[in-house]
């Protein structure tokens, strides 16, 4: 699935949650014996991913985000790979033999960092690390909050990936545990 645009045209960033469930909606088809309406605030134009997504590049070893700063927003992998680290302090706490940093997690592309802390409202909780250069789309905070007001069912579907996002990533530590 691809980010859904006005008139049909697709991004090349792909994410599950932007493609709508009636795609005769969003695209504003015609039906032979009916007109519909559409809401043009649930559409995700180029123009409105433009205003409220941020392009950054990151190269490899490059920090995305520390442990501790304050949350700024949530960001896509668009192409590359980020590392999520546990901080070097609590991994030491564990005991003997436990040294340095330690690689928690890889997001790859098409996945989201810092979707519990946004949420949250809470500092980073992790150090992420661009693993090879990577393309980053960034939300910030307060550019979701505007976009809830303004495009609230564009927000709706930033917030339901979102979800999946943290409840995989419980699902997932679940798993592990087992």
């Amino acid at each position: 699935p691809k980010l859904r645009t006005m008139g049909g045209a697709q991004s090349n960033y792909s994410i599950h949650c932007f493609q709508s469930e009636t795609d005769e909606e969003d695209q504003g088809q015609i039906k032979e014996d009916s007109v519909q309406e559409v809401n043009l605030s649930a559409i995700l134009t180029q123009d409105i991913a433009a205003y409220y997504i941020e392009s950054r590049h990151h190269v490899a070893g490059e920090q995305v985000y520390q442990v501790g700063s304050p949350v700024d927003g949530i960001y896509f992998i668009g192409l590359g790979k980020v590392d999520v680290f546990l901080p070097s302090k609590l991994h030491e706490s564990m005991g003997p033999g436990f040294r340095g940093k330690r690689r928690i997690q890889r997001v790859c592309q098409g996945g989201i960092l810092g979707v519990a802390e946004m949420m949250l409202h809470k500092r980073y909780q992790f150090t992420a690390e661009a693993k090879a250069d990577t393309l980053l789309l960034f939300l910030s905070k307060v550019k979701f909050e505007e976009m809830k007001i303004r495009h609230p069912t564009i927000a709706s579907r930033f917030q339901q990936a979102m979800m999946q996002t943290l409840a995989r990533t419980v699902l997932e530590a679940n798993i592990a545990d087992n």
